[in-house]
């Protein structure tokens, strides 16, 4: 039995990071309810919109968008959720987005290793990086592109130490990444990066060799050409034109907005920046320019929106922890100390994986209605009700609004608008924030002539000034929602 426990010595690193893993599966199996919002929604109705009608090109499903230009560029993503839902429902949407999410930071740990970085130090980063990625944990179409993200990023960290062909996958991989999610931006221009600084390192071979530079051309060229490989083709550049460069949209979503919005998001990533950049400095041999200049490009755009924290995190899971090896193999716990500690790494081990089963079977024994505590049945109940008698249309915030359209099929072009906020003019992006906010004298324009309103009860200043309006009355409140009629006249 000697020979065993010195192989599980030996091993005692990976032994610690399959316990991370597991903790991390399980904690998301945990708050698998919480984890259903409104982009799940938006994801399944359009799914269903593309799976029954195909690839839309109009805005058919709201009122205030309706016969508008649109490009649903994550249509991909979408799909595969509609068919996963209508395989095993909510339960198996949220174990495959868990999945998702797990397997991104295991082939984050694998790409780590295989760049030259030992257990140890990516035990030492794990923690931050994978806090990171968990704290977007939300059922959507995002996560899809998680794994292309990790690979994209080690073909191309790989590249930089060791030129090779093989990085030219990375262009069937953003084919993919540009038909699942608006993120393929970020891998994009990590390629442009790398063909960039490509060119940089060649540049003295340029005057003697002039095609040294046809691998950075080729990736420089190659990459841009990748967003537009959808259905869309160049029309899915109106589409990056507003995401990315359409400002007000931090105005109405919270991930648009600075990492600092969230402190609970942001003391850990600043954490890890700064621990990135020190690694740099103190053992700058270890990185290649690529790999620095990736990471302080991708940190920046975190600074910007929190949605980016993700990329950022996912990509110093890989290089981080070869920028800090030589300082933690300086450190390597004596083989007496590594032996003694086999059976506490078996302990955890054994935990975790007891850990994990229980969770899984919790998630797929929960019922419809404890998987979607955020969105109650009385007030769908109440809109159906109204729809019925002949409320036509409906106006609620992006909240609800996928939900319903989900939930009621028949509202199709009768909910005011969605979590799609790239369909929406300046005027009634202004005329709904004004709404929220009850500011100026026309300040409920935007929900006039809606007799049924559903509102977010924590908006309550927004209720109130509805109720105070003659003649309205309150049909429901509870679980979040509030559900407002006003008079048929």
């Amino acid at each position: 039995m000697r020979w065993r426990a010195s192989a599980v010595a030996e091993h005692g690193g990976e032994l610690l990071l399959a316990v991370g893993l597991m903790a991390v599966a399980a904690g998301l199996l945990h708050v698998l309810p919480n984890a259903i919002e409104q982009d799940t929604w938006l994801a399944l109705v359009d799914g269903r919109l593309v799976a029954q009608h195909g690839i839309p090109h109009h805005v058919t499903l709201t009122a205030f968008a309706y016969g508008r230009p649109w490009v649903d560029q994550q249509w991909l993503a979408q799909l595969w959720m509609y068919w996963i839902y209508r395989a095993g429902g909510m339960t198996l949407l949220g174990v495959i987005n868990v999945g998702l999410i797990t397997s991104a930071i295991f082939a984050a740990i694998m790409a780590a290793r295989r760049l030259g970085a030992s257990a140890g130090s990516v035990i030492r980063v794990l923690p931050l990086a994978a806090f990171g990625v968990v704290a977007a944990l939300e059922v959507r179409t995002q996560p899809y592109a998680y794994p292309l993200a990790v690979a994209v990023m080690f073909l191309l960290a790989r590249d930089s130490r060791e030129p090779s062909r093989a990085v030219y996958a990375c262009v069937p991989l953003l084919i993919l990444w540009a038909n699942l999610h608006g993120s393929v931006t970020l891998g994009a221009g990590l390629v442009v990066l790398r063909g960039l600084t490509s060119l940089w390192e060649r540049r003295r071979l340029l005057a003697r060799q002039p095609g040294a530079c046809l691998h950075g051309l080729v990736l420089i060229a190659a990459a841009p050409l990748c967003l537009l490989a959808t259905p869309y083709g160049t029309a899915v550049l109106s589409y990056y034109r507003v995401t990315l460069l359409q400002g007000n949209l931090a105005s109405f979503v919270t991930e648009w907005q600075p990492v600092t919005t969230l402190p609970v998001v942001a003391v850990p990533f600043f954490i890890l920046a700064a621990i990135t950049l020190w690694s740099f400095g103190r053992h700058v041999g270890r990185t290649t320019v690529f790999e620095r200049c990736a990471l302080v490009v991708l940190a920046a755009g975190a600074i910007i929106a929190l949605r980016n924290v993700v990329w950022f995190s996912l990509a110093t899971l890989i290089v981080l922890p070869v920028s800090i090896d030589l300082a933690v193999r300086s450190k390597k716990p004596a083989p007496a100390r590594g032996g003694a500690r086999v059976p506490l790494n078996l302990a955890l081990l054994a935990a975790s994986a007891v850990l994990l089963v229980v969770e899984l079977a919790q998630a797929t024994g929960r019922t419809t209605a404890s998987l979607e505590p955020l969105y109650p049945s009385g007030a769908l109940a109440q809109v159906r009700h109204g729809v019925e008698a002949g409320s036509t249309r409906v106006y609620t915030d992006e909240r609800f609004a996928n939900w319903l359209l989900w939930q009621l099929p028949q509202l199709r072009g009768r909910v005011a608008y969605d979590a799609s906020f790239e369909v929406l003019s300046s005027d009634q992006l202004a005329a709904i924030s004004d709404f929220k906010g009850q500011a100026g004298e026309d300040w409920s324009r935007a929900a006039r002539g809606y007799r049924l309103l559903v509102l977010d009860s924590s908006a309550a200043s927004l209720v109130q000034a509805v109720l105070r309006e003659p003649g309205t009355r309150r049909l429901f409140q509870g679980g979040g929602a509030v559900v407002l009629v006003r008079p048929s006249g």
